[in-house]
């Protein structure tokens, strides 16, 4: 069962090393079709769709620009980026301490 703390920090990952970005965007999708109705730590619903939103978006993820030249939805690691902060945000927002990002 994850937590909002392991699903923060795995999205702080891919933010912070590119090395194993692809791996851990499918880790994270993974893990976000995957989470409880409720977090153990949180009382607040919203979180789960909030959480699977991103998810939805980060399947159209394509590093390789070849392939992302395929297909018009398909994004690069900027727009990766600008998601994930944007989806951190919405936690503070929400009075979830996300810590730096």
């Amino acid at each position: 069962m994850a937590t909002i703390k392991e699903v923060m920090e795995l999205l702080k990952t891919i933010l912070k090393d590119n090395t194993l970005r692809r791996e851990n965007v499918r880790k994270f999708c993974e893990m976000g079709w995957n989470i409880p109705g409720r977090f153990p730590d949180l009382q607040n619903q919203g979180i789960k769709d909030l959480i699977q939103d991103l998810v939805y978006e980060l399947t159209y993820y394509e590093p390789n620009p070849e392939w992302r030249a395929e297909d018009d939805s398909f994004f690069d690691d900027e727009r990766l980026e600008e998601l994930i902060r944007k989806f951190l945000g919405r936690l503070s927002r929400r009075g979830i301490d996300v810590g730096e990002f």
